[in-house]
């Protein structure tokens, strides 16, 4: 048994069709990022709207003419909610002080950072009050200092001195994990000092629901902890007393993902800091290559609350 075709071509179609397929295909190539997501939205709308200009004036046809007029609605609709979304954040001033010197040098971008924001305490104290009691005060928040100087000493003495726009209890934080810890040390005012802190549920629950937030606080946090430690270190190297043990003897730090691919922050002991040079230029720059190396890059990743 045979068959045989009769085919007979039909002349090219109006030029708005050939229009609307060749945005089409441009859609297919654009790259799996937030700017690629833009990108195809357009090319999908532009699309629909070459569609439904030729199917009312070449088609006459009103269904083709008002499927394609939604197409066209529909993507450029999530193309405005989109590029709302991605619009430039003001934050209090406490807010900006703490993107601006914690979080911006790493490029976490604004929209990004918002979700910290939202729900935070600030506290003001006074030269000499104590904040926390060594043995007693128990971790409830994540707390930054924003302005003033907070000392740190562990049975009378003064081992550390928390600066301006610095984690106050950072190297706490990590210990911790999910469960209960009790403070080790004595943290007192040495001038006014102004705080803002985090509570500590709430701020779990947010990292749960962003892979990519938790990356970047752990990223700070981690940061954070090898400041104090090197500048710990420098300060007993320069009083002759030997390398620092204790909390802050950790220093190597880094990212390493989970099973489902969240980052975990992982701090190694390492007792011979004696040949580290520009610490703090080192740091910025391992975090900014371990959030990279995770699949984190601050240009693609949408953080969806």
């Amino acid at each position: 048994m045979t068959y045989t075709i009769h085919c007979q071509w039909l002349p090219a179609n109006n030029v708005l069709f050939q229009i609307a397929n060749v945005w089409l295909v441009l859609s297919y190539f654009c790259p799996p990022t937030l700017n690629g997501l833009l990108y195809l939205r357009l090319c999908l709308g532009l699309a629909g709207i070459f569609f439904a200009l030729w199917g009312w004036l070449v088609l006459c046809a009103p269904d083709t003419f008002v499927w394609n007029l939604l197409f066209f609605v529909g993507n450029f609709l999530h193309l405005g909610y989109i590029m709302f979304s991605r619009r430039s954040k003001t934050f209090v001033h406490d807010m900006e002080t703490v993107y601006d010197k914690i979080f911006k040098p790493i490029n976490t971008l604004r929209h990004q950072f918002q979700y910290l924001t939202k729900d935070f305490d600030t506290k003001l104290l006074s030269s000499g009050e104590i904040w926390v009691i060594d043995g007693v005060t128990e971790l409830k928040t994540l707390s930054v200092l924003l302005h003033g100087r907070l000392d740190i000493r562990k049975h009378g003495r003064v081992v550390h001195t928390i600066q301006d726009c610095q984690f106050i209890n950072s190297p706490e934080w990590i210990m911790s994990q999910d469960v209960p810890y009790i403070f080790e040390v004595t943290m007192q005012a040495k001038t006014e000092c102004r705080i803002i802190s985090w509570d500590r549920t709430m701020l779990q629950d947010i990292l749960k629901k962003s892979a990519y937030l938790k990356a970047v606080l752990d990223a700070v946090v981690s940061r954070d902890v090898a400041q104090k430690l090197f500048a710990m270190n420098r300060r007993i190297q320069k009083s002759g007393q030997g390398l620092a043990h204790s909390i802050y003897s950790l220093n190597e730090i880094g990212q390493e993902p989970d099973d489902d691919g969240t980052v975990q922050t992982i701090l190694r002991g390492n007792d011979d800091l004696e040949s580290e040079s520009s610490d703090e230029e080192k740091i910025l720059h391992d975090v900014k290559t371990s959030l990279l190396r995770n699949g984190y890059n601050h240009t693609d990743r949408e953080t969806t609350l």
